[in-house]
């Protein structure tokens, strides 16, 4: 079950610090990376920095929310980046599986593709 709204996690680095609230931040895709709960709901805040519109994972965020993708579901960043067209209703992991939550979605994920 979702509890919360997942920490922002954006740098200081960034132009947009003062006004963006996104949880996944592009400057900080290392920390995201090596950290299996840095996730993504569908609601929640996208990266508004223009210099990072281009990067296939944020604009699969967008087309995520756009879609209407389940909200009570989470995205990592590795799941976004193997996403090659977003559906209506697109579900992400059950965070309830805590760290096997990526690797049952991925399972998942291959499974539909076949």
């Amino acid at each position: 079950m979702r509890s919360g709204v997942t920490k922002k996690l954006i740098s200081p680095q960034c132009k947009s610090y003062n006004r963006c609230n996104a949880v996944l931040c592009p400057l900080e895709i290392e920390e995201i990376r090596s950290n299996p709960w840095r996730i993504w709901y569908p609601d929640e805040p996208i990266c508004s920095n223009k210099d990072f519109q281009g990067l296939g994972w944020v604009r699969n965020q967008k087309l995520i929310a756009k879609k209407h993708g389940s909200v009570d579901r989470c995205f990592t960043v590795n799941m976004l980046e193997a996403i090659t067209s977003v559906r209506q209703g697109i579900r992400g992991a059950n965070a309830d599986l805590g760290v096997n939550a990526e690797k049952r979605w991925f399972q998942e994920f291959r499974r539909s593709r076949k």
